[in-house]
């Protein structure tokens, strides 16, 4: 079993601002270095709809997600996007959004 982690690893994690309630949780990654680093973990699909609700659309919200969140290499403590295998059509619409 993994032991607590120590507080000083978890406050190196880096943050995405504004994007608190897309948390999933924290990793703590195995780096060929040898170093342990807490990387904090994002859901991806709650992402994107949280950026379509900001009136984007799906292709702009991957665009974005993709060029400034995801593709950010942040050092050892980057974030991880996590996406879920579900029915699209249930993920990618956000109220108000959705085909007809």
């Amino acid at each position: 079993m993994e032991d607590q982690p120590d507080m000083e690893s978890v406050d190196a994690a880096i943050f995405f601002p504004d994007y608190e309630d897309c948390v999933l949780g924290y990793a703590n990654v195995h780096e060929q270095s040898g170093t342990k680093p807490y990387r904090m973990v994002y859901c991806g699909h709650k992402i994107i709809q949280k950026l379509m609700a900001d009136k984007m659309s799906v292709d702009e919200a991957f665009e974005y997600l993709d060029f400034n969140i995801a593709g950010a290499f942040l050092g050892p403590n980057t974030p991880i996007i996590v996406w879920a295998y579900v029915d699209m059509d249930e993920v990618w619409y956000a109220p108000g959004h959705a085909p007809e």
